[in-house]
């Protein structure tokens, strides 16, 4: 169940990125062929329409940490952190190396 409910909720949130981002494609031409990209460029109608590559890298970094936290820090199914699952599993390996010896 928490699946399926997972699932309809990110269905819904790209569904939502795809809508805000399709309203302006201009936004999105660096996502096309390079001569889509220099056709574009060579019209007059763009000139100070066309978005530059140096906003680019700095959202692209701070996506991709929201979305590593999003990642570590999300819960499975047993309601306990990714991150403690690690120190669980070491600490187990402990456990069984120290009962054997």
């Amino acid at each position: 169940m928490v699946i399926a409910i997972e699932s309809i909720i990110l269905c819904i949130i790209f569904t939502i990125m795809v809508y805000v981002m399709s309203r302006k494609p201009i936004n999105t031409l660096y996502n096309y062929p390079p001569k889509i990209q220099e056709r574009v460029k060579s019209l007059d109608e763009y000139k100070d329409k066309i978005p530059t590559n140096e906003n680019k890298v700095v959202v692209k970094i701070c996506a991709s940490i929201v979305f590593l936290i999003i990642l570590f820090y999300r819960r499975d199914s047993s309601s306990s952190y990714l991150c403690h699952g690690r120190s669980h599993k070491y600490s187990l390996y402990k456990y069984i190396r120290i009962r054997s010896k």
